[in-house]
């Protein structure tokens, strides 16, 4: 919060800046984007067949690379609408509670489902 000093009263406003008041808008803007690129990443895994891309991937020779990526890319999309429930309750001043507590556990859920899918992706590997 900063006070101006605004006409000749002498009369002090409050102008909001961004980040000095909110400091959760800058987590919020965080997750946010963070969301938006797992989502993207995920897409281009899956539709473009790319498990290269995902780090710490290695090409077998008898390996249905289609399912891998397929599931990969769910995975990551799931953690990318996670972090994107995540980000909606932090964007706000005062949050309702019932609110925050929803978009936490929703966002808990779909970084475990993501998480799981990733697990079975990697299992589907060594079949």
């Amino acid at each position: 919060m900063v006070n101006v000093l605004c006409g000749s009263e002498g009369v002090y406003r409050s102008i909001l800046l961004m980040g000095t008041v909110r400091e959760n808008m800058r987590v919020a803007m965080l997750c946010f984007g963070a969301g938006l690129m797992f989502i993207f990443y995920g897409r281009y895994v899956w539709k473009y067949n790319k498990p290269d891309h995902i780090p710490g991937y290695t090409k077998r020779e008898y390996e249905d690379t289609h399912t891998f990526s397929r599931m990969a890319g769910q995975a990551h999309i799931l953690v990318g609408v996670g972090l994107l429930l995540l980000s909606f309750p932090l964007n706000e001043l005062t949050p309702n509670p019932v609110f925050a507590i929803a978009a936490l556990a929703g966002c808990l859920v779909m970084v475990a489902l993501g998480v799981v899918r990733y697990v079975q992706a990697i299992k589907s590997r060594r079949r």
